[in-house]
């Protein structure tokens, strides 16, 4: 990067930049809340292959989103809370069963 501010990077440079510190610490989890919430399209697919790349190292994710549609391809279960109680929980084979 050359530049001298943060600030004159673009909003999918700046979340690229914060997961790759991410990286640098090599976590053994993550906890993501709402991640794609404020992206465009490009920013979200951005954002999805940013965290394909911590599973791919073997850290254990998690995803706290309200919308479950655009992050089903990355988990391998899924958990429904609803008023802070785990209602449903599905495995990625069981995704199709989904009628939300």
């Amino acid at each position: 990067m050359d530049t001298a501010s943060i600030a004159g990077l673009s909003q999918a440079d700046q979340i690229a930049l914060v997961y790759h510190r991410m990286q640098l610490f090599s976590p053994r989890g993550l906890v993501c809340v709402q991640p794609l919430a404020h992206g465009d399209m490009c920013t979200r697919m951005g954002i999805l292959e940013l965290i394909c790349g911590f599973l791919n190292r073997g850290t254990i994710v998690l995803i706290i989103t309200a919308n479950i549609s655009d992050t089903l391809e990355i988990p391998d279960r899924l958990l429904v809370v609803e008023d802070g109680t785990c209602t449903a929980a599905y495995e990625k084979h069981e995704f199709n069963r989904i009628v939300r």
